[in-house]
């Protein structure tokens, strides 16, 4: 419910916005009122790789100059830490985020089909990394691993996880 209020106050005061898809290889510039950048780079079964991140800012920065960058790493799936990202002064915007805020539409009278279509795919998605809690182990899936690794780092407050390649198709492993 925090990150929707922080949405609403930035969105409520819109005089102008303009959206540009794939800009220079970022996913989704947005200009809002000529002098702000938000950035967004999603990753869904992937994660940021070879300063990727810093060289989106840097292009922004060099084709907006003296506008405020509100960078988001917007990331469906789930990786082990963000640590990366916030280097690169990213703010992580996580499913659960989303889930939250989609959900706060959907409870204000939001009924477009598409909306409703993503946050069930989410939702989906997120009941795959929760499903450690209810399938037999001999059943977990990759994202059920995940799930169990994320609550098992959390709980630690360490570790790290990840897919481990092999010759018999791979793991996830903490």
């Amino acid at each position: 419910m925090q990150n929707f209020l922080f949405w609403y106050r930035l969105f409520h005061n819109i005089e102008s916005i303009e959206i540009i898809q794939q800009f220079k290889g970022l996913d989704i510039l947005i200009l809002l009122n000529g002098n702000t950048v938000i950035l967004i780079e999603d990753k869904t079964y992937t994660k940021d790789h070879s300063d990727q991140l810093i060289r989106y800012r840097k292009v922004v920065e060099k084709d907006y100059p003296n506008h405020l960058q509100l960078p988001i790493y917007y990331k469906s799936g789930s990786q082990s830490h963000y640590r990366f990202c916030k280097i690169a002064g990213y703010q992580p915007f996580l499913r659960e985020d989303m889930i939250d805020i989609m959900n706060e539409g959907k409870s204000m009278g939001l009924r477009n089909h598409i909306f409703l279509d993503y946050l069930k795919r989410l939702e989906q998605i997120e009941a795959g990394y929760q499903s450690y809690r209810w399938l037999p182990i001999d059943a977990w899936t990759s994202l059920s691993w995940q799930g169990f690794y994320r609550l098992l780092q959390k709980e630690l407050k360490n570790g790290g996880w990840g897919y481990v390649a092999n010759a018999r198709g791979g793991f996830q492993g903490f």
